[in-house]
């Protein structure tokens, strides 16, 4: 049986400030998506618990599935006055978040798609992972245009209801 003591957007929260630090790209971590966040804070790193979904499964169990959103924010500023083609910040953006390497097709080690990937059960007995990975621009500060990169996850635990009728 799980031993459950810290939620899942927070142990999701620890795992990522644990295996990517704050001495690589990541400059700060957010629980809850923030208002604003300063342009010195940026790359930062979002997880906010989306929903959970109930689903009983035996007379004492239920299946419970949390729906957390995890952000990647770039200042997309770093792109301006920029020779070439190519926006460097989404690439940046996709290598952070979900890269490859390019000899084995592996998740990089410093990713966080192989942070969550290789953390399956995430310490709480989850007993299975779903995510969805999307990428969009969006303003919140003003003068400040972000560059965004999202994980949908999903984890599913399952909970022990005791004197369920």
């Amino acid at each position: 049986m799980a031993n459950y003591k810290v939620p899942v957007e927070e142990t999701i929260l620890n795992l990522l400030k644990t295996n990517l630090g704050q001495a690589g790209p990541i400059k700060d971590y957010y629980f809850g998506d923030p208002w604003q966040i300063p342009a010195t804070s940026l790359p930062c790193i979002i997880v906010d618990v989306i929903r959970e979904r109930v689903t009983q499964t035996t007379m004492i169990k239920d299946d419970v599935t949390t729906s957390v959103l995890i952000k990647l924010v770039m200042n997309k500023r770093d792109d301006f006055d920029k020779p070439g083609r190519e926006a460097r910040v989404k690439r940046k953006l996709r290598e952070i978040l979900s890269g490859r390497d390019p000899s084995t097709g592996e998740y990089n080690t410093a990713s966080v798609m192989y942070i969550l990937r290789k953390n399956y059960r995430l310490g709480i007995g989850g007993t299975g992972q779903e995510a969805v990975v999307e990428f969009n621009d969006t303003t919140k500060n003003p003068g400040v245009v972000y560059a965004e990169a999202r994980i949908a996850l999903e984890v599913t635990e399952r909970v022990t209801v005791n004197g369920r009728t």
